[in-house]
This record gives structure tokens, C-alpha cells and sequence, in this order.
């Protein structure tokens, strides 16, 4: 059995998902664009059309001209197609090659609170690519609810995302909040300056700090350590008291779960997807508000009895017992042996 994963994402969340299955599946990717940086499995890839991600119909045409000509001879049983314009092309190539699709949207546009225009036409071409897949799958019930606008119930199976981290607890901590993500409006990296200040006006000696790419905001107090290496982003998180995600939506944080396994408390912003770690059994808690966030979070902060590390350690316990990969692979390995059987 190999299955062919699809996906026109470049960064975030999804070619570390991708990376994670062939570790412990075998397969082949193609990337509508060019492979990330930091991708393992290079030998694994099957095709790059290069160039970056696309809503041109005529580019669209032309890179699943050189998909389907690049993939003609090769031997696997089952696509799986991963982001928006993965599922479209996924759902082309299906077929074309006549073969059997997956589909995980990845906190598709559907889950989006305010729909631009175009997030609409592309909510609607998940239409087409959810009836095309033999199964589509979400990564938490939010998702699944989500995808009721677009996909059949029936189709939609839940494989919650899991993660393999094992962080030693620290004895003392390098931060009191930390959040991870690329600085973008979807993360909103705006309420969380808010929340700092708020909280820096009770506990002035509050330390924070945001990791990942993009362009720091001013005030807040807050610390941004930019881009580090995935190496890096364990040891950090595995010396923080509490992980911070003021996301506007999530299909599952895979920072958060990571988070979670490496002992943070959990302190996620009440929105669709973002809220699922602690709706799952995470350690943890929800806010709207930022004020009252603010007033939530700081009491947690003040409290003696969350600096123990015997609580970091039951909390990490409980996040690696939760987010297991090793059930997540267990379930995609025989979904794609099914999804193959069925085909023939």
C-alpha cells in the first residue's frame, strides 16, 4: 500500500502533518509549488511544479497537466489531499487517474468567522472536492461541524492530529506565556499584545514571548523571538508555565498539542477550533474577553500550587495520553488500506 499526498501548502501546519504520516506510512508527496523548508522526507517526493500557491484557473490547469504527466506509471493505490486547493486538485487527479481520494481541508476557509469573497468561491469548491473524496476527514468536531456546509455528514470521519513529544519538565521556567504561530490576522497576535498588557498591570514582572515568522507589533512587553527551529520550539515550550493561542480559528494547533505534551497549561482563546485541545481533555482553559482572560489568567499565575512540577508532569502525562500519533497513525493506516480494498 502507498498512498500519494497532495497539497499546495508550502508552510504551517500541513506539510508537518504530511511529514509525520510518511515517517510512519509509506508514500509519496506532491507539492503543488515547491517543497517546505525543513521537509524530512525529501526522497519521498514525487513531483514539484514549482512556483508559488495559485488561484489562477489557467495555472490551475497547467499544474495538473504537469501533475498528471509527472504521476502517470507511478504505483500507489489511494490519494490524500491536504489544504483547500490540494482537495481541488486532488479531486481532478482522482479522476483523471481514476484512483480513490481522501480529503483533510486543514482549517479550510468553511471554518473561517468573516468570509472574504474569495474565501467564499473557495468554500464552494470544497464543495465539489468533499463529494469527490471517498472520505473527508477532520481533525476535531468543530471541524466536522464546520464541514456540514460543504460535505455531507456521512463523508466526514474525525482523526484528531496527534504529536510525539516527550519534554523533560524544567525545574524553573524561562517563560510565564508563550505563544507559537506565524504573525498573521488569522493568529492574532493583536489580542495577544491586549492580553500582556492587561496582565502586566497586576504582575508587572510578567514574561512573554510569541515564536514564529513575520513582523513584531509594538507594546505589550512581549518578547518576539522570531523563526527558531522545531528543536528549539520544544525546549521553549517545555520551560513555560502557559501556552497562549488567540487564534480567530484552528482546525487542531498542533503547537497547542505540543504544548499540552510538554506541560503547559493550556489558555485558548473561545473560537471555532482553537477551543478543541481543552474540549478534548487538555489541561486548560477558554476566554473570550480579553479583560476577563486577563482576570482568568492571572489568577492562575499568583496560584503556589501551578509552579509544582509534579503538576507539569501530570499535565504532560495527560496531553501525550490525549494527542497520541501513535493512534492517529493506527487509524490512517487502515482507513488507506480499506480506501485502497475498496477501489479494487
Amino acid at each position: 500500500m502507498t498512498v500519494l499526498h497532495l497539497t499546495d501548502c508550502g508552510g504551517g501546519g500541513v506539510p508537518v502533518v504530511i511529514d509525520a504520516i510518511l515517517g510512519a506510512i509509506p508514500g509519496q508527496v506532491a507539492f503543488v509549488g515547491t517543497s517546505p523548508p525543513g521537509f524530512v522526507h525529501r526522497a519521498s517526493i514525487a513531483l514539484e511544479t514549482g512556483g508559488q500557491r495559485t488561484k489562477n484557473p489557467v495555472r490551475v490547469a497547467r499544474n495538473l497537466r504537469a501533475l498528471v504527466q509527472g504521476l502517470r506509471g507511478s504505483s500507489f493505490e489511494t490519494i490524500h489531499a491536504h489544504s483547500s486547493f490540494g482537495g481541488i486538485y486532488g479531486a481532478l487527479l482522482s479522476r483523471e487517474l481514476g484512483l480513490p481520494m481522501l480529503y483533510s481541508p486543514h482549517a479550510s476557509p468553511t471554518m473561517m468567522p468573516d468570509k472574504t469573497w474569495p474565501d467564499r468561491v473557495i468554500s464552494r469548491l470544497e464543495w465539489f472536492s468533499c463529494r469527490a473524496a471517498h472520505q473527508v476527514l477532520a481533525c476535531s468536531e468543530d471541524e466536522a461541524q464546520a464541514l456540514h456546509q460543504v460535505c455531507p455528514p456521512r463523508k466526514i470521519l474525525v482523526v484528531p492530529n496527534g504529536v510525539q513529544v516527550d519534554v523533560p519538565v524544567q525545574a524553573s521556567t524561562e517563560w510565564d506565556l508563550l505563544a507559537v504561530g506565524r504573525l498573521s490576522p488569522q493568529k492574532r497576535p493583536d489580542l495577544f499584545v491586549q492580553l500582556v498588557e492587561a496582565l502586566r498591570l497586576r504582575l508587572p514582572g510578567l514574561r512573554a514571548a510569541w515564536v514564529g515568522p513575520g513582523d513584531p507589533l509594538p507594546g505589550g512587553g512581549v518578547h518576539w523571538l522570531g523563526e527558531v527551529s522545531e528543536s528549539e520550539v520544544l525546549r521553549l515550550l517545555g520551560c513555560t508555565r502557559v501556552f497562549v493561542s488567540t487564534s480567530d480559528y484552528e482546525g487542531l494547533s498542533l503547537a497547542a498539542l505540543k504544548a499540552a505534551c510538554a506541560g503547559c497549561h493550556l489558555f485558548l482563546r473561545d473560537t471555532i477550533g482553537n477551543r478543541s485541545p481543552v474540549r478534548m481533555g487538555a489541561n486548560g482553559q477558554l476566554f473570550d474577553q480579553i479583560q476577563r482572560g486577563a482576570a482568568l489568567l492571572g489568577d492562575f499565575l499568583v496560584d503556589p500550587a501551578n509552579l509544582t512540577p509534579a503538576m507539569r508532569t501530570d499535565t504532560a502525562r495527560l496531553g501525550r495520553s490525549i494527542f497520541s500519533m501513535d493512534t492517529q497513525m493506527a487509524t490512517l493506516r487502515d482507513l488507506y488500506a480499506a480506501t485502497a480494498a475498496g477501489r479494487d
